[in-house]
């Protein structure tokens, strides 16, 4: 459940880094960190594993990400405007976004209505916690 994620994020900050972008840490965590983690660095994985970890439990089970719930109720998401903008970035500077490029092709066709927004129902579901399959 945590590739996905991290994947989008660590795309999003070698993308950011590149052209010089003022980035700030997340959730604590040092964006090399994170960056490294993404792209399978044991060692950054370990210690991004143990930050998530020590956060479980924090928050509401019933939250749910605000694109999560724009796709449940057949709105138009900010996709473009979030995972969209890193692909045309990475466009600009030589970087592929793969995991972004996939992300923002899924929702627009949720948002289309060729796919089915389907939210997880527990880890095994077979979904991603994005709530849409992975074909």
């Amino acid at each position: 459940m945590r590739s996905t994620p991290l994947r989008l994020g660590s795309e999003a900050i070698r993308i950011g880094q590149a052209p010089g972008y003022k980035l700030e840490e997340i959730d604590h965590l040092p964006l090399e960190t994170i960056a490294r983690a993404g792209e399978g660095d044991a060692a950054a994985l370990k210690i991004y594993d143990e930050r998530r970890l020590s956060r479980v439990g924090r928050g509401s089970p019933d939250q749910r990400p605000s694109m999560g719930q724009d796709m449940a109720k057949g709105r138009r998401t900010e996709i473009e405007f979030l995972n969209g903008f890193v692909v045309r970035e990475g466009e600009q500077v030589g970087i592929e976004a793969r995991a972004n490029e996939r992300l923002v092709d899924i929702v627009k066709r949720v948002e289309r209505g060729e796919l089915k927004h389907d939210p997880p129902t527990s880890p095994t579901s077979g979904s991603t916690e994005f709530g849409f399959p992975l074909p």
